[in-house]
């Protein structure tokens, strides 16, 4: 376990956002996991936006499939990204690999599936641990051109106390 001098971003949809405030933290996920594998919460070096990130839907006919970037935004409650404290412990995906218990092909499906989508598996990064709000530096917005702070605080009281003294 490490903490990287790499920016890291968890990327997730509006329609999410409201339970994620009432938990308070940003949590491992537990679905499509190999017997015995760890939930892992999900984080990316890619600045721009993390393709695995993009949701699925069910189309008329019946089909599943991806959804692109712009989709995601516009059918999910917009895109949004916690950007999360450099001070929170990471593993990188080889240590992923050797700690999480997923097996060689669950992992090797996981290198797959990601470069099929786009995305550099050698961005991510997880914790096994949830990580509190109050280790997130910023919330931001996709305006559908650029990533946005929307001036949400994890610690509301903090910073009015800052700005008082």
């Amino acid at each position: 376990m490490g903490i990287t001098n790499k920016r890291l971003f968890h990327y997730s949809v509006g329609l999410y956002l409201d339970e994620i405030i009432k938990v308070g933290n940003l949590l491992p996920a537990d679905c499509y996991l190999d017997p015995g594998e760890r939930p892992a919460l999900w984080l990316s070096e890619n600045c721009f936006y993390e393709a695995t990130a993009r949701k699925g839907w069910f189309q008329a006919n019946g089909n599943w499939r991806r959804l692109t970037m712009c989709e995601t935004h516009l059918m999910c409650g917009g895109l949004i990204r916690f950007v999360i404290s450099p001070d929170v412990s990471t593993h990188n995906l080889l240590a992923f690999r050797d700690l999480s218990g997923v097996s060689e092909q669950g992992f090797k499906h996981l290198i797959q599936e990601g470069r099929r989508q786009k995305a550099n598996p050698w961005d991510w990064h997880v914790t096994f641990e949830p990580i509190p709000l109050s280790s997130v530096n910023a919330l931001e917005a996709w305006d559908g051109r650029h990533w946005v702070d929307t001036g949400w605080n994890a610690n509301p009281d903090e910073s009015s106390k800052s700005k008082e003294e």
